[in-house]
């Protein structure tokens, strides 16, 4: 829940996150960066597991 309310302070919400590292993902595939894109997917996975620990404990 902290991290939705950080979020929602600056006006994004947790799905343009998503949808801008997809982006940059599809454009480090285009330019042939994969390196890049394998950064992107970690730190992707990283905000996933922080969503879902934030509203695990936004239940309890």
């Amino acid at each position: 829940m902290e991290m939705e309310s950080k979020m929602s302070e600056h006006g994004v919400t947790f799905e343009q996150v998503i949808a801008f590292a997809k982006a940059a993902m599809d454009g480090a595939d285009a330019l042939n960066q994969p390196l890049a894109g394998n950064h992107i997917a970690a730190g992707l996975e990283m905000l996933r597991a922080a969503h879902q620990q934030a509203g695990a404990a936004a239940a309890v």
